[in-house]
């Protein structure tokens, strides 16, 4: 089994917080904190919001700061990594790793929907891991109360934990993000920012875009024709 794909430019000091400052500083006074943990953090939001760069800077973090036992996975590789371990009957085996670590991060929740065997082995390793004070984080691409097919007991011990929410980059944010992707004068970058409300992924698009463009005309295009392309 391989975890723990990190990208090493997912930090928290590249995280853009724009309007989730108080979902960053949520997270940073959690990682900061000397006590033990008490609580589950289930990150929320849609999708490009930045769930994966928090939830994998999370990891970075205790990388760089503690020689800890971390498991960075989606919950689709872990479901098809928990099947196989009961074809293989390893069933055992696969539990006691995730029951050796200290932090769990665990992304997309949502794929869980309707996996009953799944949830029920996810939930009883996160409560193991919370009974000896580790460290659980996991990312949903939905608010909790629209999971469809959720068991209830995995629901009630997600909602008694500690719930935040991303929100889609507002104009500060997007503006610095395509500041970091683009070499444009700052009244382009506005508009586009602007503009163009999407998510990351969106606002990744139209750049790669513009910069195809840049690329073929070997010269920046022109507003007017950043204009057509929005």
């Amino acid at each position: 089994m391989s975890y723990n794909n990190f990208r090493e430019d997912y930090t928290m000091e590249n995280f853009i917080i724009g309007n989730n400052r108080k979902v960053f500083n949520i997270v940073l006074s959690l990682l900061n904190k000397t006590e033990e943990n008490t609580e589950t953090v289930l990150i929320t939001g849609k999708t490009c919001v930045g769930k994966t760069h928090l939830l994998q800077a999370i990891g970075n973090h205790f990388r760089t700061n503690k020689e800890e036992r971390i498991i960075y996975t989606t919950a689709e590789q872990f479901t098809n990594e928990y099947l196989n371990s009961i074809l293989s009957k390893e069933s055992e085996k696969f539990l006691s790793i995730f029951l050796n670590i200290e932090i769990l991060l665990f992304e997309d929740l949502q794929y869980l929907e309707g996996k009953t065997s799944t949830q029920d082995i996810f939930l009883k390793i996160c409560k193991q891991l919370l009974n000896q004070r580790k460290y659980v984080f996991i990312s949903c691409g939905k608010p909790l109360n629209k999971l469809q097919y959720i068991n209830k007991d995995l629901s009630e011990f997600l909602t008694s934990g500690k719930i935040i929410k991303l929100q889609r980059p507002n104009l500060k944010a997007r503006e610095i993000f395509i500041k970091k992707r683009l070499n444009y004068d700052e009244d382009v970058i506005e508009y586009i920012a602007r503009n163009f409300k999407g998510s990351y992924r969106d606002l990744d698009g139209i750049i790669n875009k513009i910069n195809a463009y840049n690329e073929l005309k070997q010269e920046k295009i022109s507003m007017n024709e950043i204009k057509e392309l929005l």
